[in-house]
């Protein structure tokens, strides 16, 4: 039970300061601040923790989630975000036909470094448990 409270503890933390984050920087950053976060990579450490939170709540809500049930997940949760975004921001269709080497390759790495977060975090806390649930060491859950 103490194990589970601390978890809770910090994807709640960590829920909330990425949504943090994200309004800062949507709603009240410096202009300079915004045009720098991607050219430098930044939001790709933000990537990383929304992948590690996204994993914290498959592995509250999905008991014994499988590698590829929290990978189909994470994938799926992210590039949802990514066409909300499309819709959200009234910049990005501009962006996107000016520059769309660039917003692919920006695209591709938000999505590895969601994924890489959700994986590390599933092969650092939720694999034991699904190999606790593995009837005799056989087929994991999927």
């Amino acid at each position: 039970m103490k194990q589970e409270s601390w978890k809770k503890i910090i994807s709640i933390t960590l829920g909330l300061s990425i949504f943090s984050i994200e309004g800062y920087l949507r709603y009240f950053a410096p202009q300079a601040l915004r045009k720098s976060i991607e050219p430098a990579q930044i939001d790709k450490f933000l990537h990383l923790l929304a992948g590690i939170f996204l994993a914290m709540l498959i592995e509250r809500y999905m008991k014994g989630s499988s590698f590829w049930r929290v990978l189909g997940i994470v994938f799926m949760a992210t590039v949802s975000w990514k066409v909300f975004e499309y819709f959200l921001d009234p910049a990005m269709p501009r962006f996107i036909a000016h520059h769309l080497s660039m917003w692919i390759l920006d695209t591709t790495g938000d999505i590895a470094a969601t994924i890489l977060g959700g994986l590390l975090y599933w092969r650092i806390a939720i694999h034991k448990t699904v190999r606790a649930l593995e009837p005799h060491g056989g087929v994991p859950i999927i």
